[in-house]
């Protein structure tokens, strides 16, 4: 069998040179970028306007310029401190609150912008219509792989939020069958948990092996709590 083969990136295809031709327009385009993400993305109009405006322009120029660094090359389109750059950035939006669509917007209304600005001074130094098009293709490809990034850590923040809650709602209804717990111990708990705590409970037992599904199944007035063969 033969050896595999390295995935052609496509910016590989591009000059060169073009990197140098584009890099004095860097921050011209970091500010187009956020000016129209202002107007493209509702859920990051406040944001842009205020204190964060300068340290989100400062990603947006790592960004940029990492994207300069790999035209002409095969290299992959993040090292491993962009990666977790945006990894980073997907934990802070869900921890705010902020949708995932809404992400999801402002990566395509930058690779919108970015490229919108990058074609102009493409064309002006002189380059041909090939380039464009393989510039183009390029900026989407790179925009698709921050924004997985952001998205693989917004996944991994919502996973641990929710293990955490879980967590918090089985110690709960832990002490809450016990019966002998602390009033105190339990509206603590209850609270902890984000579980308003009813003025009557009804506890049911179930057997495991015919209920795997049942998390799914039940609403946020429920507790789930699992021991080795049963559910309660």
């Amino acid at each position: 069998m033969g050896k595999w083969q390295t995935r052609q990136q496509p910016w590989a295809m591009l000059p060169e040179g073009l990197s140098a031709e584009l890099l004095p327009h860097l921050e011209t385009v970091a500010d187009d970028l956020l000016e129209a993400a202002q107007h493209d993305v509702p859920d990051y109009a406040a944001v842009l306007r205020g204190a964060s405006r300068e340290p989100i322009r400062q990603r947006v120029l790592v960004s940029l310029a990492r994207f300069l660094e790999v035209l002409g090359t095969n290299h992959e389109a993040l090292t491993e401190e962009q990666h977790r750059l945006h990894l980073g950035l997907g934990h802070r939006e869900f921890q705010q609150g902020r949708p995932l669509n809404a992400l999801f917007a402002a990566y395509r209304s930058g690779a919108r912008t970015t490229l919108h600005s990058l074609s102009q001074h493409t064309m002006a130094a002189g380059y041909g219509a090939a380039v464009l098009v393989g510039l183009a293709e390029s900026v989407f490809a790179y925009i698709e792989e921050l924004s997985a990034a952001g998205a693989e850590g917004y996944a991994m923040e919502r996973s641990e939020r929710a293990g955490e809650r879980d967590r918090l709602r089985e110690a709960a209804a832990t002490l809450l069958i016990r019966g002998d717990a602390d009033e105190a111990a339990v509206r603590a708990a209850a609270h902890a948990a984000g579980w308003r705590l009813p003025e009557r409970i009804v506890v049911a037992v179930l057997e495991t092996d015919h209920h795997a599904r049942l998390r799914t199944r039940l609403d946020d007035r429920s507790l789930l709590l699992t021991r080795a063969r049963e559910r309660c």
